[in-house]
C-alpha cells in the first residue's frame, strides 16, 4: 500500500498491473489490500493475473469496487489430459466457472493459451479449440510451449516429441518444441485459427471501438492490429 500510494500520489499513476501470480493466494491480505483500497479513494483502476481456483463471487466483486477492471487467467489449455499432464490445479469446468462469475462481476477477462505441450494431439488442441467457442473471453492471448531449462517438464521431452529450440529464440512465440503426433504445420496452423477465430469475432472487433476516440489508444490499436495481421498470415510465429 506504500508503493501504491507513491506511485499514485507522487508521479500521477492511475492504471496498475498486479503481475505477481500468488497474489491471491494470500486471501485475508489480499482482501485487507481491497478494502484498503477502496477507503484511500485512488480511482485508480487496475487489472492482476489470477488463478481460477482462487477466485469466487464475493472476492471479484470487492475487487470491481476497488477499481479492478480486468483479470488474466492462466488457462493454458481447454483439455482436462493436458491440464493433468502439466499440473494445473483446475479443470476446465472450473475455468469456466471463473470465466463466468468474472464476467457476471463485472470485471473483463484476459486467457492465456498455450499450444503444444508434451502429449498435445489433434484431439486437445480440438477440445481447447471447442473451449474457446464455448466460453466468453474479452482478450485473448495464445503462445507456443516454451521448454524453459531446468523445469520439470523438461526432463523426458525428447521422449515424447522433437525439440527444435535455438535457447535464443525462447520467446514463446517461436516453436521451439514439437510433440510427436503433431507437426510444425499443425501448430502453426492451430495457432492462427484461434486467434483470427477470436479477434475476427464482431463482439471482440466492437468491444474495442471505444478505444478510437483515446488517440494513444487508438494508436497502440492500430499497432496491434497490424502485428497480429502479421502473425496471422506469417508461416510462423514472430522471430524476435
Amino acid at each position: 500500500m506504500e508503493n501504491i500510494d507513491r506511485l499514485v500520489n507522487e508521479y500521477g499513476i492511475r492504471s496498475m498491473f498486479f503481475t505477481d501470480d500468488s497474489l491471491m493466494t494470500l486471501s485475508d491480505q489480499f482482501k485487507d489490500v481491497c478494502e484498503r483500497l477502496i477507503e484511500c479513494n485512488y480511482d485508480l483502476e487496475w487489472s492482476i493475473n489470477v488463478r481460477t481456483s482462487e477466485v469466487n463471487p464475493e472476492i471479484l466483486a470487492l475487487m470491481r469496487k476497488a477499481g479492478c477492471w480486468q483479470v488474466s487467467y492462466g488457462i493454458e489449455s481447454g483439455s482436462w489430459d493436458i491440464l493433468k499432464r502439466i499440473k494445473k490445479a483446475a479443470t476446465p469446468r472450473m475455468h469456466e466457472r471463473a470465466l463466468v462469475q468474472t464476467r457476471e462481476a463485472g470485471i473483463k477477462s484476459n486467457a492465456y493459451i498455450i499450444i503444444g505441450f508434451p502429449g498435445e494431439t489433434h484431439e486437445t488442441l480440438a477440445e481447447t479449440e471447442a473451449f474457446l467457442k464455448r466460453v466468453h473471453i474479452d482478450t485473448l492471448r495464445v503462445t507456443y510451449f516454451t521448454p524453459c531449462p531446468n523445469t520439470d517438464i523438461t526432463d523426458d521431452l525428447e521422449d515424447h516429441g522433437e525439440l527444435v529450440a535455438d535457447w535464443t529464440q525462447l520467446n514463446f512465440y517461436n516453436i521451439a518444441y514439437i510433440p510427436e503426433a503433431l507437426t510444425r504445420e499443425d501448430l502453426e496452423k492451430t495457432y492462427r485459427r484461434i486467434m483470427a477465430r477470436f479477434y475476427l469475432q464482431p463482439r471482440v472487433l466492437m468491444s474495442f471501438l471505444p478505444h478510437l476516440i483515446v488517440p494513444r489508444k487508438a494508436v497502440a490499436l492500430f499497432r496491434g492490429s497490424f502485428g497480429l495481421g502479421k502473425l496471422l498470415t506469417s508461416r510462423s510465429g514472430c522471430k524476435s
